[in-house]
């Protein structure tokens, strides 16, 4: 039987589509509440954008030293990404931490793992399921935060700050990245009900579809929305593992 929070969540959705925006919201939140409302409890976030942007600056101590980048490329004060074996590289890299947090964690009933990432293409998000061991699929729902890619392209702006590139809120995408890398997304093709399971390899994983538009930074408006899409997907999770 399942406890009263999940276990591992994925997060997932378009960059600056408010996937940081709703940690920041569980950061604020009381733990009771965030547990009796939301079905998170204390938590942990495993996000490959800092591993990517590490990268990317590993690439910039390459080239200071006159060798070639090996992963990136300057563009418009930003990077882009060159060698699309990075996507499953850094899932595997977030599969291998995640496993460790919840060998260590695994006593400790009501401890959330949160899995923060976003794909893009025709196969983007089922690609990356598939390199994700059973062993955290079997503990895992998944909270799409769905915005279309222009809304996503317009909060990747307004939410852009030269002087703090790597703040969980400010990090940026170039229009060139966003459109090649995230133009187009799978969610839709491998769950197209709002809620309900996808299945990978022979494990159902519950989801839910939270449509996150018009933005909003009113927490009145944010509690409301998350638990809205929480409390289905809680559900939904609770009766798979019972």
């Amino acid at each position: 039987m399942r406890h009263s929070t999940f276990d591992v969540l994925f997060l997932l959705g378009r960059p600056a589509g408010g996937k940081s925006e709703f940690i920041d919201f569980m950061m604020q939140c009381p733990a009771d509440v965030r547990a009796s409302q939301y079905h998170i409890g204390d938590f942990d976030v495993v996000d490959d954008f800092p591993m990517l942007w590490e990268l990317f600056e590993d690439d910039d101590i390459w080239e200071a030293l006159g060798r070639e980048r090996l992963y990136s490329r300057r563009c418009n004060g930003n990077y882009a990404v060159t060698d699309d074996g990075l996507w499953p590289f850094l899932i595997r890299k977030i599969d291998r931490v995640v496993q460790s947090r919840l060998a260590a964690f695994d006593a400790r009933e009501g401890r959330t793992t949160i899995i923060e990432f976003a794909r893009g293409g025709s196969s983007g998000y089922a690609d990356a399921f598939h390199d994700v061991s059973d062993a955290i699929l079997k503990r895992a729902a998944v909270l799409y935060v769905s915005v279309s890619f222009e809304e996503s392209w317009r909060r990747n702006i307004a939410r852009y700050d030269e002087s703090d590139k790597g703040g969980i809120l400010t990090h940026s995408v170039p229009r060139e990245e966003m459109e090649k890398t995230y133009g187009i997304d799978d969610w839709f093709d491998i769950a197209s009900d709002g809620v309900g399971t996808i299945r990978v390899r022979d494990i159902d994983i519950p989801f839910v579809t939270m449509p996150n538009e018009p933005e909003s930074k009113d927490f009145a408006i944010l509690g409301p929305r998350y638990k809205d899409a929480l409390a289905p997907l809680f559900a939904c999770w609770s009766e798979a593992g019972s």
